[in-house]
């Protein structure tokens, strides 16, 4: 016997019960894109803002269906006037095993297509009500910063690595680190100095390819 309770009238539940948390999950397994289709829902981020009027919701439904978003014809779909816990448990209660994507807005061209039985196919929606299967959208994590050594190498730039000139004019050098990955430099600084080769002259920060080339160029 299911120890999943049934829904309590409302669209919602109260505060801690399983409805409720299950609403919470639901909603925030959702990219940011679709939150507006949840505004006024109980358990959504903007459960406090005012519904989309009809022609906003409309075409946000359509925008993202045609993007290929997997809609929930009865959730994401038609008016937003049932919470996700409710159409799922009716959904087990109906032993329907999934339905298709969809925007519930126009039966004579949405496939409301579901099925009893396994496997799911690609564009269906698997019923479940259990909350561990609504795991939280995934928010892209930014890049690591590079740290900047805050002391400026005395000697930052390294052996020769191209040859077009005889002097090194115009030339690129390898840029020397410290333990931090850093020469204390930036892109277009100028270092004037002579290297461990023997070149002597003006050097600038040559950064290219959104840092995945980073070197000292002679300029003088």
């Amino acid at each position: 016997m299911s120890t999943i309770p049934e829904p309590i009238a409302g669209g919602g539940g109260v505060v801690g019960s399983y409805q409720k948390n299950f609403n919470i999950a639901y909603f925030a397994s959702k990219p940011p894109g679709w939150q507006e289709l949840y505004n006024g829902m109980a358990g959504a981020p903007n459960e406090n803002k005012p519904a989309l009027d009809p022609s906003a919701r409309k075409a946000l439904l359509r925008n993202l269906f045609n993007a290929g978003a997997k809609l929930d014809p009865f959730i994401e779909g038609g008016d937003g006037g049932v919470d996700p816990f409710t159409i799922h448990r009716v959904r087990q209660n109906q032993n329907w095993a999934w339905v298709e994507r969809g925007t519930g807005l126009d039966v004579s061209t949405d496939v409301m297509g579901m099925g009893n039985s396994l496997p799911c196919p690609p564009d269906g929606i698997i019923t479940s009500t259990n909350i561990a299967d609504y795991k939280p959208y995934p928010i892209p994590v930014p890049p690591p910063v590079v740290p900047v050594s805050a002391t400026k190498l005395a000697h930052p730039v390294g052996q020769r690595i191209t040859f077009w000139s005889l002097n090194g004019l115009g030339d690129e050098f390898r840029q020397i680190v410290d333990a931090t990955g850093s020469d204390g430099y930036v892109a277009g600084d100028i270092w004037t100095g002579t290297t461990a080769q023997g070149y002597t002259g003006q050097f600038m920060k040559d950064v290219q390819e959104a840092g995945m080339f980073v070197a000292w160029k002679k300029i003088s």
